[in-house]
């Protein structure tokens, strides 16, 4: 099955979850041996609603997120404010269609991509973000990497 990307808003992110069977779980928070588990890690219920969603999808079911918002203080920022692929998807290249398709959203709109900080997890990424950085120059954040720290 080939993955397939779209953009979502708040409102169409929550209407998949209510409406498709697969992804009713999306912000379900499970505790497994004491520990709080999400299905997709960083998407946050507190959050997601000020955010667009770059979102990745195997059929219906969505498997990778990508959530940016528009800097309110600098609206030519686009933050990546996190990038999120289930446990089970991991090392298949997801993140990376995801990055892309955020690095595309940002040229189509004029906007500059900021990293916000790398999780440790994260730090995977960082590559990638250099990567895109040096191929789509007209996007590039001059602002260097930051870690965060845990």
């Amino acid at each position: 099955m080939q993955p397939q990307i779209q953009t979502l808003t708040a409102d169409e992110l929550y209407e998949r979850t209510r409406t498709e069977r697969s992804n009713r779980d999306l912000f379900t928070v499970k505790k497994i041996g004491g520990s709080e588990v999400k299905r997709l890690r960083y998407l946050c219920a507190n959050e997601y609603r000020h955010e667009e969603h770059i979102v990745l999808s195997l059929g219906q079911r969505i498997v990778g997120i990508g959530g940016v918002q528009v800097n309110p203080s600098d609206t030519k920022l686009l933050w990546i404010k996190h990038i999120s692929v289930e446990d089970v998807h991991q090392g298949k290249g997801y993140a990376r269609l995801i990055m892309e398709a955020i690095y595309a959203y940002a040229i189509q709109r004029g906007l500059i991509v900021s990293h916000g900080s790398f999780s440790a997890m994260g730090q995977r990424l960082k590559h990638i973000a250099t990567e895109l950085n040096e191929r789509f120059p007209q996007a590039a954040s001059s602002a260097p990497f930051t870690d965060w720290l845990t």
